[in-house]
């Protein structure tokens, strides 16, 4: 069963934090050609993420949602930089047995169980962990990956993401229960179940 999970982020996917985040996915992928000079270098982008991130949730260790193709993805450069600038453990929790379409970038969404289905669990079981990952588009990838660590055991999960899609505050099928942006200050509530459409679901708080 999908997890509806709340996303800490530092604001919406536009802008210097789209920058950022295509300059961190540039760590793991090549840059596609149409991005032109809208990005940021991976070395500054990582800086910058860490130089405006406010301090962590109460976690004991930070974690990555796996890349769609198998790899560790950007998150995982993600996840380590954060680790390093707050001083946290970096835990490797999940792999991808085999690759999904990208949820962000591909024409057709994976479902959630197909994400689920494509999750291995490793490692030692932890409880307070940081899911982390680049970008959250509806956020079935973040959402399978808690159903994941909770079917093995783990605990006390909580979700954070460099940016937010638009995608998020206008699609049918999100998994982000609500969205609370650091940077802006602004807090959207998802009050809509998640089987149902949800054209006017989101509201500020």
């Amino acid at each position: 069963m999908a997890i509806r999970f709340s996303l800490d982020t530092l604001g919406l996917h536009q802008g210097a934090l789209r920058r950022m985040a295509r300059g961190i996915r540039m760590e793991s992928r090549p840059a596609p050609p149409y991005w032109g000079l809208d990005c940021y270098e991976p070395e500054l982008a990582l800086r910058l993420v860490c130089s405006v991130s406010a301090p962590p949730p109460a976690v004991g260790s930070v974690t990555w949602v796996p890349g769609h193709d198998g790899s560790p993805g950007p998150g995982f450069a993600l996840a380590h930089a954060l680790a390093l600038h707050w001083r946290m453990p970096l835990v490797e929790s999940l792999i991808r047995v085999h690759s999904v379409p990208s949820s962000h970038a591909s024409p057709i969404r994976p479902s959630f169980n197909q994400s689920l289905g494509s999750l291995q669990v490793i490692g030692p079981r932890r409880n307070s962990v940081l899911l982390v990952d680049n970008v959250v588009a509806t956020g079935g990838s973040m959402s399978s990956c808690m159903q994941a660590l909770s079917l093995a055991g783990w605990s006390g999960h909580q979700a954070w993401s460099l940016s937010v899609d638009l995608a998020v505050l206008r699609s049918q099928e999100s998994y982000v229960g609500e969205v609370r942006a650091t940077l802006s200050g602004r807090h959207w509530v998802n009050r809509v179940p998640t089987a149902v459409p949800r054209d006017r679901g989101w509201h500020a708080a």
